[in-house]
């Protein structure tokens, strides 16, 4: 076999070529169909993309009803839990699985992004209301607080406790005497 039969061979091999020459004779050839399954996912957002594999390096291509288009550059999460990063787009730079729990991806997969921020705004809303109704009544026991006196007014009452510790000395002399008597009897 001479060299140029071998590379028309190869050619047809690889699908370049319908023409080979067999013994001389030039034999006309199809081209070996390759059907190459391609891998699919399926993004949180439900949109579909698809790649030769979902590994480093492949092209990544979003599925629309004009045809498949080269992904955008970005960080894409699929519905299974993987983050595909593209950097150039339409190639594959990195794929990870994602760290969180599945719950919060199922949870954030039933809302639609009005219906998420709705329910942020409700959220804050009532967390507004809450912290208000704090501030009222704080600033409402302030203001009692304020306009009640420090301490009571201080008096001279020196009097007071030296007439009390006097009727307290003749009550325990009373006893006394009243002991004395009995034990005398």
């Amino acid at each position: 076999m001479k060299a140029v039969d071998a590379i028309k061979q190869i050619k047809v091999m690889l699908g370049m070529d319908t023409e080979v020459a067999v013994n001389s004779e030039i034999v006309e050839t199809t081209p070996a169909e390759t059907e190459i399954e391609l891998a699919e996912a399926t993004l949180v957002d439900g949109t579909i993309v698809k790649a030769e594999s979902l590994t480093e390096g492949a092209a990544l291509f979003v599925v629309t009803e004009e045809g498949e288009i080269p992904a955008p550059v970005g960080v894409h999460e699929t519905t299974d839990g993987k983050l595909i990063t593209v950097e150039e787009e339409g190639i594959i730079a990195k794929v990870e699985e994602k760290e969180m729990e599945e719950v919060v991806v199922e949870e954030t997969a039933e809302f639609s992004s009005e219906d998420f921020l709705n329910k942020v705004a409700e959220l804050i809303n009532s967390k507004f209301s809450e912290l208000e109704a704090k501030i009222s009544h704080v600033d409402a026991e302030f203001h009692a607080f304020k306009a009640e006196p420090g301490a009571k007014k201080i008096t001279n009452n020196l009097n007071e406790v030296q007439k009390s510790e006097g009727e307290l000395a003749a009550a325990r002399f009373q006893k006394i005497m009243e002991f004395r008597n009995q034990t005398k009897k």
